[in-house]
């Protein structure tokens, strides 16, 4: 043992020897400075991976950190209608099949979740998504995009089953929160960078921080806000702790001034509460009738002065905002005329952008998807590949119904479903929605365990800690 590690410290100092000489012979650029950090780099990563194939507690909450934050991150901006490959989806891409290798590799730890039929669903709808890229005008940008997806399911699964619930929420509530403290440090340091400009005919300045768009922050914040509510019921959190986060939470959200965001987190909260009351059916049926009322009495004009109203809330002034939804009623049309062109295999996974933005004649910022979840999934992979999908989503509906407790699927689905009226995420590039999402359904599978095969996890999971 002696002998190697004087071996080992002979190789050592030769190695230091020939990189000072280098640099001292003047010959060389400023990179050469780093040459000590790349074995440093590579022994890192050599250890991570390790850990994480071994499964080992602090790896995989880690690497669970990374996963979350990192690929939330927006490094440039690009043009709407020239969707494709550049080189942060290509980091995006180098990701995603890590996660698929990972978790092909760990295949044995979470195979029993197959059994589940909202796993399975999304599964099938992700080799539909990768198969149809064969047809896509943009091959290469819709088979990155569905190996993210199949990714985040299969990283998912892995997580639930070698990690306990308690472990995943903190993760996710403590990684996220540096995220998006970070986000409001970036802010102050460069508001240029970090705000966005009102468009024309729209007043304030709506904060994106490191993400790509402001909605896209409301969404990373609203997952958050998720997590911090299901960690704080679940007694994973003390009090003064959560609302210190949830404050960041909601500050962050009204900053994005995502309306659509904010309301689909309030709505999901208090519907989980209703739930639990047993007052949901009553509440629906009021909000319903009310609905209805509204509809009628400015159907037959009525109420002439809802235009105030509803001009008072929107941003540019327009009443017609509201009551479109943004010009989305016109957009749907616009793509349910497309899905009809090919119903029943769509145009490839994530091809929307490159469809519609061609022959869109409205906003060119509306034309990039269909801002529908299910309309989404019809145009891009059509009705056959969309029944996987849809079913899943209908158990996830059904499911939320009948159970009782409160976990974080209890919050993030009826959010998923509400966001889904207006906007694609789950059914269009991987983003952190996806992630959250797919975590919260494999954790809800592995509960539905067995009480044999929890214990055996557990046991397993446990003995990998020590």
């Amino acid at each position: 043992m002696n002998r190697v590690a004087r071996v080992d410290a002979v190789l050592v100092c030769a190695l230091a020897a020939a990189w000072a000489g280098w640099i001292l012979s003047g010959h060389v650029g400023s990179l050469v400075y780093g040459v000590p950090l790349v074995p440093i780099v590579l022994a890192g990563c050599a250890i991570a991976v390790i850990g994480l194939l071994q499964r080992r507690r602090g790896a995989l909450l880690a690497f669970l950190c990374f996963v979350t934050v990192f690929p939330a991150i927006s490094f440039r901006t690009r043009e709407i209608g020239v969707p494709g490959l550049d080189w942060q989806n290509g980091l995006k891409l180098v990701i995603w099949g890590c996660l698929v290798g990972f978790g092909l590799a760990a295949l044995r730890s979470w195979i029993g979740l197959l059994r589940d039929k909202v796993i399975l669903g999304f599964l099938c709808f992700g080799a539909f998504a990768i198969a149809s890229s064969a047809y896509s005008p943009v091959p290469a940008y819709s088979v990155a995009c569905a190996i993210g997806m199949v990714g985040y399911m299969m990283f998912a699964n892995v997580v639930a089953s070698n990690l306990d619930e308690r472990d995943v929420l903190l993760s996710v509530c403590f990684g996220l929160g540096a995220y998006l403290a970070a986000g409001w440090l970036f802010a102050a340091m460069s508001p240029g960078s970090a705000f966005l400009p009102p468009n024309e005919g729209q007043d304030g300045y709506r904060m994106l921080g490191l993400s790509s768009h402001p909605n896209m922050l409301a969404i990373e914040a609203a997952c958050f806000m998720a997590a911090i509510v299901t960690a704080f019921v679940k007694g994973y959190l003390p009090r003064r702790t959560t609302w210190l986060l949830a404050l960041l939470g909601l500050a962050t959200i009204i900053a994005s001034g995502s309306r659509t965001s904010a309301l689909a987190l309030a709505l999901s909260i208090f519907a989980v509460e209703a739930r639990r009351r047993g007052l949901l059916p009553l509440f629906v049926a009021i909000a319903a009738g009310c609905a209805a009322l509204a509809g009628y009495v400015y159907g037959v004009g009525l109420l002439g002065g809802i235009d105030d109203v509803l001009r008072s809330v929107s941003r540019s002034g327009d009443a017609r905002e509201i009551l479109t939804l943004t010009g989305r009623t016109e957009l749907w049309a616009f793509v349910w005329e497309k899905i009809m062109e090919r119903p029943l295999f769509g145009y490839g996974f994530n091809s929307a952008e490159a469809v519609l933005s061609r022959d869109w004649y409205g906003n060119a910022d509306a034309g990039y998807n269909a801002h529908n979840v299910l309309l989404q999934s019809l145009l891009t992979v059509g009705f056959v590949g969309t029944v996987p999908f849809a079913c899943a989503l209908a158990i996830l509906a059904n499911r939320w119904l009948t159970q009782r407790q409160r976990t974080l699927s209890s919050y993030v689905i009826p959010y998923l479903l509400i966001l889904g009226f207006t906007e694609v995420h789950i059914a269009s590039i991987p983003i952190l929605l996806t992630l959250m999402v797919f975590v919260a359904i494999a954790l809800d599978a592995k509960h539905r365990t067995t009480p044999e095969q929890g214990s055996r996890a557990e046991h397993a999971t446990g003995r990998r800690m020590k």
